[in-house]
């Protein structure tokens, strides 16, 4: 893996949360969202926690995606991420961000 391309995607938080709520944003996915919360209950710290429970129970999505990327996955893949990329990729359109990679893998 060390010698391999490595390619960082990025995209807005406005389009990231759009996403989750379009993928997870389904009544029947209430209650494993709710186990999967108290999950990392410990390393989002009680108030946190409280917070953006609240959010998933009163369903208000935005915040509760918004906080759950804020204060849990950001900080985990960023703290993990030890690596220089060779390209940046805007995943803001998924169709431009193909064309960008063909480009880059299959230049000429």
């Amino acid at each position: 893996m060390s010698d391999s391309c490595k390619i960082w995607c990025e995209t807005t938080m406005e389009t990231r949360i759009d996403r989750l709520i379009s993928e997870y944003g389904k009544k029947e996915y209430r209650d494993e969202m709710a186990a999967a919360l108290v999950r990392i209950k410990k390393k989002l710290g009680g108030e946190k926690y409280s917070e953006i429970a609240g959010y998933l129970e009163s369903w208000d999505l935005r915040p509760f995606m918004k906080g759950l990327l804020d204060n849990y996955y950001d900080k985990v893949y960023y703290k993990t991420r030890d690596w220089k990329e060779d390209r940046i990729l805007s995943l803001e359109s998924y169709e431009e961000a193909l064309r960008e990679l063909d480009q880059f893998l299959l230049p000429g």
